[in-house]
Parts: C-alpha cells; structure tokens; sequence
C-alpha cells in the first residue's frame, strides 16, 4: 500500500481532495511546506479543506507540523511510515531542505544531552534549526 493511499484510508472515509492532497505531499520527501503553498498547486481544493485534511494527516502520523515561517504560518513535513524513526532532523530555514540526522552521530548528541542537561529527546519529534551548506555560504557573503 503506498504511503498515500495509506494516509487516506487511515483517517476514515475517502475524498478525493484528500487522495490528491496526500498524493502531493508524498512527493514532498524533503522539503517544508505550508497549506497556502499546496493550496497553489490543488487548484480544486479550498484552503479550509487543505487545513481540515492536514490536521487529520497530522493526527495519523503522515505529516509533522512545527514551527512557524515569519508570516506566522504552520509548516509542514512529511514523515510518512517509518521514513523518520530514529532520526534528529536538520531543517533549513531559508530554503526548507531537511536532513536526517541518524547513526553514530546522532547516539553521540543524544548521549551528550542526557549527560549534560538530564534530557532525554524523543527522535520522531526533534527538529533543529539552522542553515545547509550552500544557504549558509550565500548568507555569509551577504553585507
């Protein structure tokens, strides 16, 4: 079962706003959304829609939300069936992109804060802040 098709049966009766919607985020592995974004390219669904939708997404584990652009907007991330587990993510905040942070490197920071801070961090939900490589390089270029 695809992992669309699995979002869609999971948060009970079928739409087909809600396939198409699940469908387009699907193909959004690595990158941040917003509702106003997927409400561009789903000309067929009201925004309203899209939120309702993302709420029951987010309530099954298709979806994350966090955060907040700085029009105070929701963002979005795809998570998908068992495409995150065991990973920090490292979440660009200029151009969306996110990274896994997972392996010997992730035990390491863990390790590091529940000996430091007493804090045990709860993977499926961290996210990290900051800029790749190539968005870092163009901000340090800037005046």
């Amino acid at each position: 079962m695809t992992a669309a098709k699995n979002a869609t049966e999971s948060t009970g009766y079928k739409t087909k706003a809600r396939a198409e919607l699940a469908d387009l985020i699907s193909h959004k592995k690595d990158k941040i959304f917003k509702a106003s974004e997927l409400a561009k390219e789903l000309s067929n669904s009201s925004l309203s829609t899209i939120y309702r939708n993302l709420q029951l997404m987010e309530k099954t584990g298709f979806i994350q939300s966090f955060g907040t652009d700085e029009n105070k907007e929701i963002c979005y991330r795809y998570i998908g069936p068992g495409d995150c587990q065991n990973k920090i993510h490292l979440i660009c905040r200029k151009c969306g992109k996110f990274f896994h942070l997972e392996g010997a490197t992730l035990q390491k920071v863990k390790k590091l804060i529940e000996k430091e801070c007493g804090f045990y961090v709860n993977q499926q939900e961290s996210c990290l802040f900051g800029y790749c490589s190539s968005c870092y390089s163009k901000e340090s270029q800037q005046p």
